[in-house]
């Protein structure tokens, strides 16, 4: 009786699988080759081989060391004219209480003055 649900399923199930692992395989290749220009050619090499050879398991392996690990690294964000601003008050109230002197003052004015600068160029290029 159940024979009869257990054939197809079983025939389903085995070409389903060679067929998700070449299509896993293949995605591993093509976006490691395409999407990780800072991978090294070697580890690339290393990747889409074990995939086709350990199909299923290298690619979710691969999802989870290389593309997942990529998306999740956050960029430090840089400040804004009003952050950059306010930081300057604090540390002319911090110079006026004596807290740091002069020099370091104007120091890390410039520095904060510099990233407002260098974000505003490429924006003048532009226009």
């Amino acid at each position: 009786m159940f024979e009869i649900f257990l054939i197809p399923f079983i025939l389903i199930l085995g070409f389903s699988i060679p067929i998700i692992s070449l299509i896993l395989a293949i995605w591993v290749a093509y976006d490691s080759i395409t999407k990780q220009p800072k991978m090294e050619t070697l580890e690339k090499i290393i990747w889409i081989l074990l995939s086709f050879t350990i199909p299923i398991i290298v690619p979710i392996l691969y999802y989870l060391l290389v593309v997942k690990e990529k998306k999740t690294i956050i960029k430090e964000k840089e400040p804004n004219e009003s952050e950059v601003i306010e930081t300057i008050e604090k540390l002319y109230k911090l110079k006026e209480e004596g807290a740091i002197t002069e020099e370091e003052y104007i120091e890390k004015k410039k520095k904060l003055l510099k990233t407002i600068e260098t974000k505003k160029e490429p924006n003048e290029s532009n226009q």
